[in-house]
């Protein structure tokens, strides 16, 4: 049975968590390529929640 909702939840906080988690485990990695790993997945969760924070901006201002 569908339930009739609107998920509302954004992200933003759980993706800027996630950017700060792996850069902290790319500066505690001695390995050079699991430091690289780290800090490519920082480096996208970063982006991604200023896109999140973007979005929210568009939608809270209401532009078409």
């Amino acid at each position: 049975m569908m339930v009739p909702a609107e998920f509302r939840a954004t992200g933003f906080f759980d993706l800027l968590c996630d950017s700060i988690f792996q850069y902290r485990t790319s500066v505690a990695c001695e390995n050079s390529y699991e430091n690289n790993r780290h800090a490519r997945a920082s480096i996208v969760a970063a982006a991604l929640a200023l896109e999140s924070a973007a979005n929210c901006f568009l939608d809270y201002s209401n532009i078409p």
